[in-house]
């Protein structure tokens, strides 16, 4: 094993000493762009916050006006569907009318006969 001199001790610790000082100073730099990432990386949140705001205000202003043209299509269907309805229920009874008037007059007929 070789001993070492002062001189040598002194020229490994003032190589150790500049890697630490370089390592130092890269670990600096990269803490830098770390934060600098931070701050564009918070600034694309808070526009992404406020783009998902706006949709989420926007959606319920399209969702109510859809619901109150679904209302006011509802209404005109049914004023449509009324007179239709009507019409049917005027069919109907007249069916009913004239189905009760044949069984009467086939009764009243049976009646004759015997």
């Amino acid at each position: 094993m070789q001993k070492l001199t002062s001189k040598d001790v002194y020229s490994l610790l003032d190589r150790i000493e500049k890697k630490v000082d370089s390592l130092s100073e890269k670990l600096y730099e990269e803490l830098l762009e770390i934060r600098k990432l931070d701050v564009d990386q918070n600034s694309l949140l808070a526009e992404h916050s406020r783009r998902s705001t706006n949709l989420e205000k926007d959606n319920k202003l399209r969702e109510e006006k859809l619901r109150a043209e679904l209302l006011l299509l509802d209404r005109k269907i049914n004023t449509i569907a009324l007179p239709i309805r009507a019409i049917n229920l005027i069919k109907v009874s007249l069916v009913w009318i004239g189905t009760l008037s044949l069984g009467i007059l086939s009764i009243l007929k049976l009646f004759k006969h015997l």
